[in-house]
């Protein structure tokens, strides 16, 4: 690859994850796919490090997880139709990543029975038992 087109991934990877950083800490009017996936995120890694989830939880919880990831990555190439897939994938791992190590904090200074990773588990369960199809609840 070229130091042009390395230069331009960079900064295209950048761009995403300004977007998925942006849509997570300030949120919008309703939330949109990319916030949905990094709440999916957030309560995947949350169970990772301190959760002690069943298989069928676990099975119908990465059924849903797939079919928000495959709604966020179109949504951010809908936001940026020049990105590649790629650049795409490259984005929502790296702000995976950037999750993973905020959990970590939290983890290593509060421990797992903190409340702030206790939602994260009651969340995890949320996003298990989620359906698509039924309307939100008040």
């Amino acid at each position: 690859m070229g130091t042009m087109n390395f230069i331009s991934s960079r900064i295209a990877v950048s761009s995403l994850i300004l977007v998925l950083a942006s849509s997570a800490s300030y949120g919008a009017a309703s939330p949109g796919l990319t916030k949905i996936y990094e709440s999916f995120i957030v309560s995947k890694i949350a169970a990772e490090r301190c959760g002690k989830i069943d298989a069928d939880t676990q099975k119908k919880f990465l059924a849903n997880f797939e079919m928000v990831s495959v709604f966020a990555r179109k949504e951010l190439k809908a936001r940026f139709p020049d990105s590649t897939d790629q650049t795409v994938e490259v984005a929502l791992k790296d702000q995976a990543a950037k999750i993973a190590e905020r959990v970590d904090e939290i983890v290593k200074a509060d421990g797992c029975g903190d409340e702030k990773i206790q939602k994260l588990l009651d969340a995890y369960r949320y996003h298990a038992n989620w359906n698509a199809a039924d309307p939100p609840k008040e």
